[in-house]
């Protein structure tokens, strides 16, 4: 037999045409010789740039410390580790499945490493959007399992609350004592705390009782900058700035102003020892891959950035910070504030986004989509109601006190007011058509019919009937058929008077005549 002879290829050559990222370093972690593949990763000319450095001339020092702790596992066990590691180039990270193997001289002493990496940064950005997409579905079905449960018990809790505002209303009618009109104003106040709690159950769950309207998103925080000052206190710097373009968006005005006020508070007590908090308004159009990622229809976004410089949010914090109850205060935090804000702006379509680092502060973008249409003028006020007042009205609600209270404030403003519990009940009274109706006024949520089929069923019969809703929590898909539909919708708890003006407004003021 022959002798064998070595291939006169350089193995320099052989490296170089490797379909993977190679590269040899000495015991001290200086580079003896890397391939082309590895110097292109690294957005390095040619690879003799890279000889004799050692990871901390090439990389950020926390990659470069990354990099070391795995070289050195290898020098001192002796054995072959894979580890995923980033490589960061001059145009972007991309992601290595890296085999570190040690390299042994002739006496078995092990001199140093070599690598073998393959490009798996497509399989790594898929990973990872796939686990984001995991999280945001956990997340969204635990904010469901509370939203239901918030809105049952919002529901019934305005019901209670409607009927204690409107029996102390019409007991307040008859006081004449101050002393006993002062204990009422107390019940009134505690009764009105109540229904703020009750706001804020359903703005978390997504089921807002104020109905969105057009708001202009730079006016909005122009008001609000006075009062976000006092807030924040002389240790914060605040600064506002707003957009040189509309910024239009649909949203129950209040409750924006609520989630700005609460990103504030967040901020500042993010700065104990004071800081920056500054506040923008921007647009900016999402195609639908970015869209995608957060959870909204592609389109244009009225963008409001709330960004402080305080301590920043551990990646642990940051992924549960829309949890219901979940708070990192120490003592007074409810743990609502941003799982409410965050159901706020879901229920208007839009998103919230979070960029925060230990140390280097936390954004908050509030993504809203914006629409081209003007603000409308303010409404003329409506005269407070008096008796002696004429028109059918047939009141419909499941909750008796509700119905009681309701009624006879209505008879007292000189109305004739025909009362059911169900929509059944109802139903039956309406079939004779000689009934003289010309206001229904009907609960929303209710067993067997809810309010809108009731609605609709009589609406079929008397088409010039005017409906007006009672409701402790708004559906969406109803409170979008109430106003196509031109129906005012009063949410629970609701005064007298406003029962009153919104009556009198359908009854009396030329909408509908009386038929009686």
């Amino acid at each position: 037999m022959g002798e064998k002879r070595r291939s006169d290829v350089p193995e320099a050559v052989l490296i170089d045409h490797l379909p993977f990222v190679a590269w040899h370093k000495d015991e001290e972690g200086r580079f003896v010789a890397v391939n082309r593949a590895f110097a292109d990763a690294c957005g390095r000319a040619s690879p003799e740039e890279l000889v004799g450095l050692t990871d901390y001339d090439c990389w950020p020092e926390e990659l470069a410390a990354r990099y070391r702790s795995d070289d050195d596992a290898v020098l001192s066990t002796g054995e072959t580790r894979l580890v995923e590691e980033p490589i960061a180039g001059q145009d972007e990270t991309r992601f290595f499945e890296t085999y570190k193997t040690p390299v042994r001289n002739e006496y078995g002493r092990t001199v140093g490493t070599v690598g073998f990496a393959r490009d798996i940064t497509v399989r790594h950005n898929a990973e990872m959007a796939l686990r984001r997409h995991t999280e945001q579905l956990a997340q969204a079905a635990k904010l469901e399992a509370v939203g239901r449960l918030a809105n049952g018990v919002a529901h019934d809790f305005n019901n209670v609350l409607t009927a204690i505002l409107g029996f102390s209303e019409i007991i307040a009618m008859k006081l004449e004592s101050e002393k006993a009109l002062a204990d009422l104003r107390e019940v009134q106040a505690a009764a009105k705390r109540g229904a703020s709690l009750t706001r804020q159950l359903l703005a978390f769950s997504r089921s807002s009782t104020e109905l969105p309207s057009r708001v202009d998103v730079n006016d909005l925080l122009s008001n609000l900058e006075n009062m976000l000052r006092r807030l924040l206190g002389s240790e914060v710097d605040f600064s506002l700035t707003t957009s040189e373009m509309p910024a239009i968006v649909r949203i129950p005005p209040h409750e924006l102003e609520r989630v700005v006020v609460n990103l504030a508070v967040n901020a500042r007590d993010a700065m104990p020892r004071g800081g920056m908090l500054h506040v923008s308004v921007g647009r900016t159009e999402l195609d639908e891959r970015s869209a995608n990622e957060i959870g909204v229809r592609p389109g244009d976004f009225v963008v409001i950035r709330v960004a402080d410089s305080g301590v920043g949010l551990a990646p642990e914090v940051r992924v549960r910070l829309f949890e219901p109850f979940f708070t990192t205060k120490e003592a007074g935090g409810t743990g609502l504030g941003l799982a409410t804000s965050y159901g706020i702006v879901r229920q208007a379509d839009g998103a919230m986004v979070v960029h925060s680092k230990v140390g280097e502060g936390t954004t908050f973008e509030v993504l809203l989509p914006s629409i081209d249409e003007p603000i409308p003028a303010p409404a003329p006020d409506i005269p407070a109601p008096t008796g002696n007042r004429n028109g059918n009205i047939l009141l419909v609600d499941d909750e008796g006190p509700i119905r009681d209270l309701a009624g006879r404030y209505l008879r007292q403003l000189g109305y004739q007011v025909r009362t059911a519990a169900h929509a059944g009940e109802a139903l039956v009274y309406a079939e004779d058509p000689s009934v003289p109706i010309q206001l229904l006024i009907t609960d929303l949520v209710m067993p067997d019919m809810d309010g809108m089929e009731l609605a609709r069923r009589l609406l079929l019969r008397r088409p010039d009937l005017r409906v007006v809703f009672l409701t402790g929590y708004f559906p969406p898909d109803a409170v979008k058929a109430a106003q196509e539909g031109g129906h005012p919708v009063l949410r629970k708890p609701f005064s007298l008077s406003d029962l009153g003006h919104e009556v009198a407004r359908l009854v009396e003021d030329g909408v509908v005549r009386s038929r009686a």
